[in-house]
């Protein structure tokens, strides 16, 4: 029988969360992850999200982290919490390449870097200081310098080890990689949405990001350079051009890119010769040949 009513992850994502829900099943509790109906619901009728909780032992990831904690400690008594460390760094690095970057961007976008690090640091203290006349009721874990998780988890939940399990589950790990090429996609796809709505500042971060994840992403340099021009910053637009081109030689649209920013910034001779290789590269290209002739 178990020595607690459920238990509850009320940290932030990206800090090991979906091992920790893969930990659960291992332990045979009947468990809730993340789940997009329900995020959206708690923000209108969390009546009804309680309701479901009713339903599972243990929880993890949204919508359940991102409820008051204070209401399912009060809702769901002798019930267990867990906050999932990581390192604040890596923690924000993850955060901003996340898969769904897209759905988080608002959010992220709307705060410095400093300021996100600082919101998690301080829901993570106001917890801890929460329990600290609990600390039985609070497991605060950290998988990247935890020596044994199995045991520190089931210890906590005073719950037997698996059997014929070893190590403990780690999910997500590739995301989380600095070079990870699909989380540079996502961030300069992201930049792409936001110069659609003319959110230059906000695209020119988006595309920054891309780029240190990814340097020689020829494209997101390209972007870089369309966003300078538009907010007057003349050298630094042909720097960002310049170095789309360095990433991708062969590509003629760089070159006719390149030479647009050369001759408005009247450097002539130079936006010559870009019009001149880009045609050499796409002998129809039809924009080139036109600025040649002009």
């Amino acid at each position: 029988m178990k020595a607690f009513n459920k238990v509850f992850e009320i940290g932030r994502p990206r800090t090991g969360t979906t091992s920790l829900g893969r930990a659960y099943e291992q332990l045979g509790l009947k468990h809730k992850g993340w789940d997009p109906v329900l995020a959206k619901m708690a923000s209108y009728n969390l009546p009804k999200v309680l309701e479901v909780a009713r339903e599972y032992e243990a929880f993890q990831d949204g919508p359940w982290h991102d409820i008051d904690f204070r209401i399912l400690d009060k809702e769901f008594p002798n019930s267990r919490f867990i906050i999932m460390e990581r390192d604040d760094e890596a923690w924000y690095r993850s955060m901003v390449i996340r898969f769904d970057v897209l759905n988080e961007a608002k959010w992220f976008l709307s705060k410095s870097k400093e300021e996100v690090i600082i919101s998690k640091r301080q829901k993570y203290d106001y917890i801890k200081r929460y329990f600290s006349n609990r600390p039985g009721d609070l497991l605060v874990m950290d998988l990247a310098v935890e020596p044994d998780p199995w045991t520190t988890l089931c210890q906590f939940l005073g719950l037997p080890k698996p059997e014929g399990v070893t190590n403990f589950p780690h999910s997500n790990k590739s995301p989380d990689r600095p070079n990870d090429a699909r989380a540079a996609k996502d961030n300069y796809q992201l930049g792409d949405v936001l110069m659609q709505e003319n959110k230059l500042d906000e695209a020119l971060s988006a595309y920054q990001r891309a780029i240190e994840l990814r340097p020689n992403y020829a494209q997101a340099h390209r972007r870089l350079s369309l966003i300078f021009d538009k907010k007057g910053c003349q050298a630094e637009a042909l720097a960002a051009a310049r170095r789309a081109v360095e990433c991708a030689l062969q590509n003629a649209a760089l070159h006719y890119n390149l030479g647009n920013l050369l001759r408005k910034a009247n450097k002539l001779d130079e936006a010559l010769s870009a019009y001149q290789r880009a045609i050499e590269l796409r002998p129809n290209y039809a924009e080139a040949l036109k600025k040649l002739s002009e």
